[in-house]
């Protein structure tokens, strides 16, 4: 599902048809990845929209705790394989932070996966409205 820059809520093959369109995008695909397994199918998503040429790959690893970001980064890391990715690290962040976050690294779209616990309606709500680029949902 993707929410966000079109005001209209799109299937994930659609989004292939906007992001193509005119010059490739050469900001990144951001992707939030706590290592759960709807973000491990997050990552996957993310890893194919920077292979069709939506730009290089942002993983935004986050954790509870310092501790556990060297485990994710090394879950995320395996699961890439070859495909090149920049990590930033993000403990006990809110959705707030983790929207300014995406907005300072002028992300061309978001990939998240459906955690109960990160995506409140609240939350999605926030998703629609304040990123400033699109926001894949992958369930």
């Amino acid at each position: 599902m993707l929410l966000g820059a079109t005001h209209k809520t799109l299937s994930v093959a659609d989004y292939g048809a906007i992001t193509t369109r005119g010059r490739p995008a050469k900001r990144p695909v951001t992707v939030v990845f706590d290592g759960s397994e709807a973000a491990q199918r997050a990552l996957g998503v993310a890893a194919q929209l920077t292979r069709a040429g939506a730009g290089p790959l942002t993983v935004l690893l986050v954790a509870d705790s310092s501790a556990a970001l060297d485990a994710l980064r090394a879950q995320a890391s395996e699961r890439l394989g070859l495909q090149p990715a920049e990590f930033r690290e993000a403990v006990k962040q809110d959705m707030s932070e983790l929207i300014r976050q995406v907005q300072s690294s002028r992300a061309s779209c978001l990939v998240i996966g459906r955690n109960e616990d990160l995506l409140t309606p609240d939350n999605i709500e926030r998703l629609r409205r304040q990123p400033g680029c699109p926001v894949v949902l992958v369930s």
